[in-house]
């Protein structure tokens, strides 16, 4: 069996100037099996973490981190090398089965072994900023002002590639992968 249908949604984003990243929801379908989770990208205005009086999501903080340093890290069309390494790293902290960078520098990771086939694929690969001085906060900060994630790439497709990379191993924990196997691919030159 393979999955059926892989939904992303990113929630109250920012559609115009640059892009920013709050909520990411992933829904998996597989057959009759659905994997619902979802992470809110959401600091307090007072620069509270998530969990100071809130309940915290489990690698809340590390998930938004994790982004933060995907934002920081240009990569560029035929650039992606340094973001290609920073995601089979936290592929590996998070105790993937295989995370790998294939001979094109694409990346692969794998999270369990069984015979239905989950994947989510991201581009690594942002467009140039030609226009840095004009954004709201610098293009590359990855800074969380009131609330909001910004930078180039946090919507597309940083923001999703992240979160499906925290996801593997949150649905690990959560006992869902049993007969499961779970790709998480990043890819060059979108």
């Amino acid at each position: 069996s393979t999955v059926t249908a892989v939904l992303l949604r990113l929630s109250d984003t920012c559609m115009v100037g640059p892009p920013v990243l709050r909520t990411v929801k992933i829904v998996i379908v597989s057959g009759d099996i659905m994997i619902e989770l979802c992470y809110c990208c959401q600091y307090n205005n007072d620069n509270k973490q998530p969990g100071d009086g809130e309940r915290e999501e489990p690698y809340m903080s590390d998930l938004i981190q994790f982004l933060q340093r995907a934002v920081q890290t240009r990569s560029y069309s035929d650039q992606e090398g340094d973001m290609a390494h920073l995601l089979v790293e936290e592929m590996k902290k998070l105790g993937f089965d295989q995370a790998e960078i294939d001979a094109t520098g694409n990346v692969v990771g794998r999270m369990g072994s069984g015979p239905k086939i989950i994947h989510f694929d991201g581009h690594m690969d942002t467009v140039q900023v030609n226009d840095g001085p004009e954004w709201q906060q610098p293009p590359f900060s990855g800074q969380i002002v009131d609330g909001q994630l910004w930078g180039r790439g946090s919507v597309d497709m940083k923001g999703g590639l992240c979160a499906a990379v925290y996801a593997a191993a949150d649905a690990r924990d959560r006992g869902l992968l049993e007969g499961k196997a779970v790709y998480v691919t990043g890819t060059v030159c979108e």
